[in-house]
């Protein structure tokens, strides 16, 4: 019985249970299954790994308190955070460790968690 590699489609030699002719093509298939998969997921993270970064950005610069076009301007996507919390008279947007909030006129404050937030609840 005649086998052929799953990626490339060249013949097989060798054990009976080899799959694919060489590591590259073991390789590629199996980052070719991985990415069909995982690219929703990954596209999101990269937004809010950039979201995260410009927020950080701001914060270490010693701004929190920024107008809302400013922040969209720099390429923030506000449709993704990592969580909301509604306190009585705000919303608190998180992402990741970083958060802001938007104020009545407005503007966008940014707050960053302490380190102690970071740990699970047991």
């Amino acid at each position: 019985m005649e086998r052929y590699c799953l990626e490339c489609g060249e013949k097989l030699s060798g054990r009976s249970d080899k799959r694919f002719c060489c590591d590259s093509c073991r390789s590629n298939w199996h980052n070719s299954k991985v990415n069909r998969n995982d690219s929703y997921v990954r596209q999101v993270n990269g937004i809010l790994h950039k979201n995260r970064r410009i927020l950080q950005q701001y914060y270490e610069s010693g701004r929190r308190r920024i107008g809302r076009h400013e922040l969209f301007g720099a390429s923030f996507n506000p449709d993704f955070y990592t969580s909301c919390s509604k306190w009585p008279l705000r919303r608190f947007y998180r992402c990741y460790d970083m958060s802001y909030t938007i104020l009545p006129d407005g503007g966008i404050y940014i707050l960053k968690a302490k380190k102690s937030s970071y740990k699970a609840e047991e």
